[in-house]
């Protein structure tokens, strides 16, 4: 068996450990990593007049963005939501491609689509993976950056709140594969397939499109115009139906450049309502410090050659430190590290195309935070529930 065959067998292993041990607390349940929240569940079921399928995990004082996914797996053409929820409506339908994917997979069976939300994003990971490796290779780099990547805490909070983040990925890193054959047409349609699964897919659009102008590469900066467009009249369409675009939820989640970060900062050392309390606040600083150490390595290193990973690397890192307040002090790790999963990517990348060896700083905290993530979420993590 090749080596990269071998690791990608040991990297599903342990994302099938990493489910199997979560849901085992709700009875093997795969609806358990959806996360549908009593609230939404009761509004939903009064205002809908759709009943969410029986077997179903309902957690009582717990919900995230997965209930989202499910709901539009469930009926993709007539999504909709609880009056209360209305405004995410059109927040949470742009990114369509997820649910979408496992709806169709599901061939109806609403059943099947817990299971599939899973399977999708553990394939996702392993697919990504595999086209990092070639990434990698292009560049005569270490293999072992694929470990690095793949078990990052972006996605182990993906994988266990079926989230979008992997699938984005895949379409990401097989536009990177694209443009490096010159296929450009093909790269632009990933990258519009991954702008319509996770919109901060504009992350990576925006620092392309201000390379391909600084080299002065005008037709293909047209034609990675293309996601743009069409992610436009996506928004268009969302907003004929809904009565608001998507985009405009992802914008209310960006403050002035740091304020986020100083609010948070104000807030350390406050009393919390208990040690567990104080340890999830406290959780945002590892990825702060992170795209801090980020920005320091890159101005330090960069020696005024521009390149796309330099630009996409600054740009996240900014971005993440520009968020509200509200996702370092109340959504915590679970907010920011989903948002994290680019600057993990862009920051092997930048490294290996420069040479250079990985920062042990940066190297220690996309180790640790996992680590530490898991143990929490295993070990500490007992929400109470009950199954429809």
């Amino acid at each position: 068996m090749k080596k990269e065959y071998r690791f990608l067998f040991v990297l599903a292993l342990i994302l099938g450990s990493i489910i199997l041990t979560y849901i085992a607390r709700f009875d093997f349940n795969p609806s358990a990593t959806i996360i549908v929240g009593d609230r939404y569940y009761q509004e939903y079921i009064k205002q809908i007049k759709s009943p969410i399928p029986s077997g179903v995990v309902i957690y009582r004082d717990h919900e995230f963005d997965g209930q989202f996914f499910y709901l539009a797996a469930l009926n993709p053409l007539n999504y909709d939501c609880p009056a209360s929820y209305y405004y995410q409506c059109a927040y949470r339908y742009q990114r369509i491609i997820y649910p979408a994917l496992a709806a169709v997979l599901s061939l109806g069976n609403a059943a099947a689509i817990p299971v599939l939300l899973i399977l999708v994003n553990i394939v996702a990971i392993l697919v990504g993976a595999y086209l990092l490796m070639k990434l990698l290779r292009h560049y005569n780099a270490n293999s072992n950056y694929v470990y690095l990547w793949a078990l990052n805490v972006g996605f182990v909070i993906a994988l266990t709140r079926d989230l979008a983040e992997p699938l984005m990925f895949v379409f990401i890193l097989a536009a990177f594969y694209a443009f490096n054959k010159d296929k450009h047409i093909t790269a632009s349609l990933f990258l519009t397939l991954a702008i319509l699964t996770r919109e901060i897919t504009l992350l990576v659009i925006a620092p392309l499109l201000i390379f391909l102008l600084f080299r002065l590469q005008i037709k293909k900066f047209f034609l990675y115009c293309l996601p743009i467009v069409v992610y436009a009249i996506w928004q268009a369409l969302i907003w004929q139906h809904f009565g608001g675009v998507g985009f405009k939820g992802t914008t209310l989640l960006l403050s002035a450049p740091f304020l986020g970060v100083w609010e948070y900062l104000k807030l350390t050392g406050k009393p919390k309502i208990n040690f567990q309390t104080e340890l999830y606040f406290l959780s945002a600083w590892p990825i702060i410090i992170f795209c801090l150490v980020q920005l320091y390595v890159v101005f330090r290193t960069w020696a005024k050659n521009v390149t796309f990973y330099f630009l996409a690397v600054v740009v996240q890192s900014l971005v993440l430190l520009s968020l509200i307040p509200k996702l370092y002090t109340f959504d915590a790790i679970d907010g920011i590290g989903r948002y994290a999963t680019l600057v993990f990517l862009f920051s092997i990348l930048y490294s290996v195309e420069r040479s250079q060896r990985y920062h042990p700083v940066l190297l220690f905290l996309a180790v640790m935070m996992p680590v530490v993530y898991i143990v929490a979420l295993l070990g500490f993590f007992y929400p109470s529930y009950f199954v429809t």
